[in-house]
C-alpha cells in the first residue's frame, strides 16, 4: 500500500518486530548540484520524524541507513556527524568495507590522519581490491610526510587499476607517484 505527501510516497512494511510501520520513498527529491545526498537530511528521511518516524526511527538496525545519513552529513561538511554514523553502520555490519572506507574520508577530511589510515588499511584488509582505499591512504601517508608508505600503497592503486585495464586511474595514480618523486 502507498500513500503520497509532496515528493515522497510512503510504503507499508512489516518492521523486524512484524509490526506493520510505513517508510518514505524518496521521489524527486532535489539535491544540491555535487552533493547527491543534500537533500535527504532536510527532507526528514534520517532524522526529524517525518511523518511519525524516519527511516532510522522505523528500522534502527538497518546499517545503510546509516551509511546514507552519513554520506548526507558529509555532502554538508558535516564530518563529526558523518563519522557518527558511519561508525553505527560499522558497528551493525563490521564487515563491509565501505563502511570504513566512508568513516575514513572523514576523518581524512576533519584533518585526523591516524584514524583515516586506520580506517581506509581495515577497509583494504576487507576488500583487498579496494583500489580507492589504497589510493586515499597513499594520499594521507603523502600529506604526513611519510612518502615510502605512500609510494607503497601508490604502487598498489596502480597494479590494481592496470590489472583491470582502467588506463584514466592508472594515469592519476602514475601522477601521484611522479609528484611523490619530485618531494624526494
Amino acid at each position: 500500500m502507498e500513500a503520497k505527501q509532496g515528493n515522497l510516497r510512503f510504503r507499508s512494511f512489516l518492521s523486524a518486530e512484524g509490526q506493520k510501520k510505513s517508510a518514505p520513498r524518496h521521489d524527486g527529491l532535489k539535491a544540491e548540484e555535487g552533493r547527491p545526498f543534500s537533500g535527504l537530511l532536510e527532507a526528514g528521511l534520517f532524522g526529524d520524524g517525518l511523518c511519525g518516524g524516519s527511516l532510522i526511527e522505523l528500522n534502527p538496525k538497518v546499517a545503510v541507513f546509516f551509511n546514507k545519513r552519513g554520506n548526507a552529513y558529509y555532502s554538508k561538511k558535516d564530518y563529526g556527524s558523518a563519522i557518527a554514523d558511519y561508525s553505527k553502520a560499522i558497528e551493525l555490519v563490521p564487515s563491509n568495507a565501505i563502511y570504513f572506507e566512508n568513516r575514513a574520508d572523514a576523518y581524512r577530511l576533519k584533518g585526523d590522519y591516524d584514524s583515516a589510515i586506520e580506517n581506509y588499511s581495515e577497509a583494504v584488509r576487507l576488500d583487498p581490491k579496494d583500489v580507492s582505499a589504497y589510493k586515499n591512504i597513499g594520499l594521507v601517508y603523502e600529506k604526513t610526510g611519510n612518502n615510502e608508505n605512500a609510494l607503497a600503497c601508490y604502487r598498489r592503486a596502480l597494479d590494481i587499476y592496470e590489472a583491470i585495464g582502467n588506463t584514466s586511474g592508472a594515469a592519476e595514480v602514475k601522477e601521484s607517484m611522479e609528484r611523490l618523486g619530485k618531494k624526494e
